[in-house]
């Protein structure tokens, strides 16, 4: 099944929009973000922004911290006990998908993959949240 298709599926099943489960997933990569930053990576206004982080915060999903180096900042993170709790085992069949087709890879092959991945998320419009 299609990725995209398979997480919008996912976060439905809980009650959350397919904005809201890649919000989600942002901030289990990068760690705590700024809604600026948030802003950036989705291209979302940042109006649309406040609107997606108060939905998970009302869930539970994520709270709003001051940032301890820049107290004018507001930093969004990730609540890890409810994500693990709802969102974990909607993905687990295909964790174990994934760990399956890894394994006929070798270690070279799959530095090459993980390489040309870090490549084109580092340098693509995604990368920034650009549109073309």
């Amino acid at each position: 099944m299609n990725t995209v298709l398979f997480n919008a599926r996912t976060a439905d099943t809980i009650g959350l929009s397919p904005s809201d489960g890649q919000f989600l997933h942002l901030l289990e990569l990068n760690g705590p973000l700024t809604p600026g930053r948030l802003s950036q990576l989705t291209g979302f206004s940042t109006g649309a922004v406040t609107g997606v982080v108060d939905r998970l915060e009302r869930r539970g999903f994520v709270h709003r911290e001051r940032d301890t180096a820049d107290r004018r900042k507001v930093l969004v993170v990730l609540d890890q006990g409810k994500s693990e709790t709802e969102l974990a085992p909607l993905y687990t069949e295909q964790g174990r998908h994934f760990a399956t087709v890894l394994a006929d890879y070798s270690s070279a092959e799959l530095a090459l993959i993980n390489g040309f991945l870090d490549r084109i998320a580092q340098t693509g419009p995604a990368s920034t949240g650009a549109l073309p």
